[in-house]
């Protein structure tokens, strides 16, 4: 999935999360094209199990990332290792 980061919009006074597109894959154009066709897929779909995305930009330094809705708590494999979920079924 990757990394996303905690930032601050100072001009509206709120906390989202950025998720850059990593550096290695972002040169082959094809990648740059699938990070913006699932970044407008995501906008189309209404669902509470997918994140809202506030932007997709590219900066100066030509990363792509998006703006997303910030979730705070554990990732997925910290709440497993705590114990606190229960895996049903390995593999499909």
């Amino acid at each position: 999935m990757g990394a996303a980061h905690k930032i601050h919009r100072t001009g509206l006074y709120s906390e989202v999360a950025l998720r850059p597109l990593p550096l290695e894959p972002a040169k082959g154009p094809e990648i740059k094209g699938r990070f913006i066709q699932s970044a407008k897929r995501v906008l189309i779909l209404l669902h509470p199990n997918l994140w809202t995305i506030h932007d997709i930009n590219q900066s100066p330094a030509s990363v792509l990332f998006m703006g997303i809705v910030l979730y705070e708590g554990n990732n997925l494999n910290k709440e497993i290792q705590s114990g606190s979920l229960r895996i049903l079924a390995k593999g499909m």
